[in-house]
């Protein structure tokens, strides 16, 4: 049997797993999504109420969640993972963690086609290099985060919900396996935010907008932005798929940069060592009148300035200036003269 033939085996056996189970009515939905909300409800108060309310604390903050009611709780991201270590050794505690498991699990598996049929409706498959049991998984992933987020109080089924999620993991699958170098999705997701606000601030501004105020319109730090930077900049290989993302095919650096480009500053510093060791081979007087004149070792000076110093006339400051930029011309012409001669092929006859 071939991988690929595999692959479809396992497909059809699990969309045929997945048939057995009916759909869910919206009466049935509501029950379910509020004894949910009432059995975990009933788990967090039981734990704030008791002497594991100290730990349940260190152990939301642990994953960097300041949790004090029981409302919070629930809505935590990591909730689960906190309250699997307050059940042990607590069995009223753990029975009511598994009735809330089950009602998760039933409200799940009665909603997996949804995943499958979101993939396929959309076209997830011609857009990403994931297999679809790939797709599947991330695609249940978005139904299970959409579970404990469900709001039976705004009269939505929740399937307009869970496919909002749905898609969110979907995008985010793409997003982390369609290219060779894979960029951060919260990078991603930075540059998105920076190119859609940007245009709104030149409008606003009539100007383009410095990277403090782009960061105080998206809510972010300007390290965020300097960051979103260097990171596009390290994958620039990576351009095709990076830029995808946009509409208008700019690059993010372009969009929040206020700085030159580091092989602009590369190429500025190697011809600035290169002028100051063609200074220092010239003879002193020569190289301080350059010096002072260009300001490379202060300010600027005039020649009637340099004039007084040395005790000399302008004419002659503006003589020494000529011959040293003529010096200077020919130093900087030798070695692109030299590398010619070596890389020549008829160099080597003579």
């Amino acid at each position: 049997m071939t991988k690929r033939s595999f692959a479809t085996d396992a497909e059809q056996l699990y969309a045929a797993t997945i048939s057995d189970h009916d759909l869910l009515s919206k009466a049935e939905e509501l029950a379910l999504a509020k004894r949910l909300e009432q059995v975990e409800l009933a788990f967090w108060t039981k734990v704030f109420a008791s002497p594991l309310a100290s730990m349940a604390q260190q152990l939301f903050l642990a994953i960097d969640l300041k949790v004090k009611s029981a409302k919070a709780a629930r809505k935590a991201d990591l909730d689960r993972e906190v309250a699997a270590r307050l059940i042990v050794g607590n069995q009223s505690l753990r029975k009511l963690y598994a009735e809330a498991d089950r009602i998760r699990t039933h409200f799940a598996t009665c909603n997996l086609r949804l995943v499958t049929s979101t993939i396929r409706r959309l076209g997830y498959q011609g857009k990403t290099p994931l297999s679809m049991g790939d797709l599947i998984q991330e695609g249940n992933l978005g139904l299970l985060k959409a579970i404990p987020r469900f709001d039976y109080r705004r009269g939505l089924k929740f399937s307009t919900f869970a496919v909002w999620w749905i898609r969110h993991f979907l995008g985010r699958a793409r997003q982390n396996f369609n290219g060779e170098v894979r960029v951060p999705v919260h990078i991603q997701d930075l540059g998105a935010k920076v190119r859609k606000t940007r245009p709104l601030l030149f409008k606003k501004l009539g100007r383009e907008p410095t990277r403090a105020e782009l960061a105080r319109a998206i809510e972010t730090s300007e390290q965020s932005l300097r960051t979103l930077e260097s990171t596009w900049l390290k994958h620039r290989e990576s351009l095709p798929m990076f830029d995808s993302i946009g509409d208008d095919g700019e690059l993010p650096s372009q969009l929040a940069s206020e700085t030159a480009l580091p092989d602009v500053i590369l190429a500025a510093h190697q011809r600035s060592v290169k002028l100051h060791q063609a200074i220092d081979q010239l003879p002193p007087h020569l190289a301080d009148v350059a010096r002072r004149r260009f300001g490379l070792d202060g300010d600027v000076q005039t020649l009637k300035e340099i004039g007084i110093s040395k005790g000399l006339s302008r004419e002659r400051i503006r003589q020494l200036e000529v011959a040293a930029l003529k010096l200077l011309r020919k130093a900087l012409r030798e070695p692109r003269r030299s590398a010619v001669q070596r890389s020549s092929p008829d160099s080597s006859i003579h």
